[in-house]
């Protein structure tokens, strides 16, 4: 939730309310977002990076909450947890697209 405060000065894309949609239906708005980085993942924009960070938490704060229903997934409590973990140490855009692809793709099953 903090690092969700800290992105609401100056942000790329607009915050959204996801509490009530899907998890597969929200992550429509990554999607893009995904395609722009992979097309030039050595050298993305600022831009780009701040709206991926952005997405990314957003889709793990939806993720998280969808997390009561997977009790029988440890292995995906604890992949998420490592996720979550990374987003505060990310040192490289490739290390971002991979939290991001990662996250995006968990929530498309949910």
């Amino acid at each position: 939730a903090i690092l969700i405060e800290e992105t609401m000065v100056n942000r790329e894309t607009m915050k959204k309310d996801y509490t009530l949609l899907e998890g597969n239906f929200i992550t429509k708005d990554m999607d893009p977002v995904l395609a722009q980085f992979e097309a030039n993942p050595e050298n993305p924009s600022d831009a780009l990076m701040r709206a991926t960070f952005e997405h990314t938490l957003a889709l793990l704060e939806k993720g998280t909450s969808l997390m009561s229903q997977l009790k029988q997934s440890k292995l995906q409590l604890v992949e998420t947890s490592k996720r979550i973990d990374k987003i505060t140490t990310l040192e490289t855009p490739a290390e971002l697209l991979e939290v991001a692809k990662w996250v995006s793709a968990l929530l498309k099953t949910m």
